[in-house]
């Protein structure tokens, strides 16, 4: 079978699915994306970089119409890569689309033949006060699903925005982590947070700068971790929180996270990890966090909706540095509160028990929609 892969970055949330599918020697996989991961491959897949469109609004300000305009111009130029992939003889017999960067329609008119299969992040219909970015990709991406033959909502929730008449058709992929790669490992260190500080918007950055703040200076032997998706991320972050008093910042780290190894090494180290945003990457951090045994504390603008072992709500700064302090002061109970984590993960969210269920729908999904073009 032929199989395209078609997502924002590489292996992004398909890496699990596609290695399973590569672990086929029946299948001819290709994975098609704008970003790379550095020096990573999948055997048995082929790569295809999607042309990212140069123009750029100039204008600073962030509107829902310049948002969308955005996103369609990059998936025009996006379309014009699969069609050169097409013109080489490569004609997938299923597609499976993720991202609102993605040329849907394009796709479709491409390849009329293939099963198209698109996923849909639930978290990004729950925002109660979405940003300007966050409404136009809403749009863009409903108007995707559109032109899908399967439609999938990845995550915990059911995404309380989601346009009805498309969740009527809509099935739900739970969230899954591959729990053998993000395991626990070794000795930790005694008492050091990491927390995901890419795309904190106003009220969480003041939220983390007083947790930070009052955890800290309460605690001397404590250090903090800030994780970013790239070296001008964190160079940005630590001059925004190069105002906190000396004491405070020089224990403070701010990490850019290389590549996915990477951020296992800074959760396997972590004693408690947090989670502010409600970035689209949010729930995947929770669960490969509790898979490496390690608890978390989740803002109240965070995702998921649902609760699971080994994670603490909390609402403010305030709440948050009480609750941390009083985390840190027992660490059997840390302790316990990560096995309980890990043990719900492996039970009910790892990739080996998600994705093999998941793999056989899709083939029952196709095997009907080739039967209903033979016999129509």
């Amino acid at each position: 079978m032929r199989i395209l892969f078609c997502s924002e970055s590489f292996p992004g949330r398909f890496g699990p699915l596609a290695s399973c599918y590569a672990s086929f020697s029946c299948n001819q996989i290709l994975f098609a994306s704008y970003f790379d991961r550095k020096n990573f491959i999948i055997p048995s897949i082929q790569r295809v970089i999607l042309r990212r469109s140069s123009k750029h609004t100039q204008n600073s300000e962030s509107s829902m119409p310049r948002e969308c305009r955005e996103l369609l111009t990059r998936s025009c130029a996006a379309a014009e890569s699969l069609r050169i992939l097409k013109d080489t003889g490569f004609l997938p017999d299923l597609v499976l689309a993720s991202g609102s960067g993605m040329p849907m329609f394009s796709i479709r008119e491409l390849f009329p033949q293939a099963f198209l299969v698109y996923y849909i992040d639930s978290v990004l219909f729950d925002a109660e006060q979405p940003s300007a970015k966050m409404q136009a990709m809403r749009l863009v991406e409903a108007g995707n699903a559109a032109f899908c033959d399967a439609l999938f909502l990845c995550g915990a929730s059911a995404g309380r925005t989601f346009p009805p008449v498309l969740r009527k058709q809509a099935e739900i992929l739970p969230a899954f982590v591959d729990t053998v790669f993000f395991a626990p490992s070794g000795e930790r260190h005694p008492e050091c947070i990491s927390i995901d500080a890419d795309a904190l918007d106003e009220r969480d950055e003041n939220i983390l700068r007083h947790l930070l703040e009052s955890v800290l200076d309460a605690r001397p032997q404590c250090m903090a971790v800030l994780t970013f998706r790239s070296a001008d991320a964190a160079e940005c972050g630590c001059r925004r929180f190069s105002t906190l008093p000396p004491t405070i910042f020089r224990r403070i780290l701010f990490h850019a996270v290389r590549n996915i190894s990477d951020f296992r090494n800074v959760l396997q180290n972590s004693t408690v990890h947090i989670c502010l945003s409600n970035a689209r990457n949010a729930e995947n951090a929770i669960l490969q966090a509790l898979s490496c045994g390690v608890p978390v504390m989740q803002g109240d603008n965070a995702p998921p909706r649902r609760m699971y072992p080994g994670v603490l709500h909390f609402q403010s700064g305030e709440d948050g540095a009480s609750l941390l302090s009083a985390w840190l002061a027992q660490p059997e109970k840390l302790r316990s509160q990560g096995s309980s984590g890990r043990l719900h993960v492996e039970r009910w969210c790892s990739a080996d028990s998600v994705l093999p269920s998941h793999m056989a729908k899709l083939q029952r999904m196709l095997k009907s929609h080739l039967s209903g073009m033979l016999f129509p």
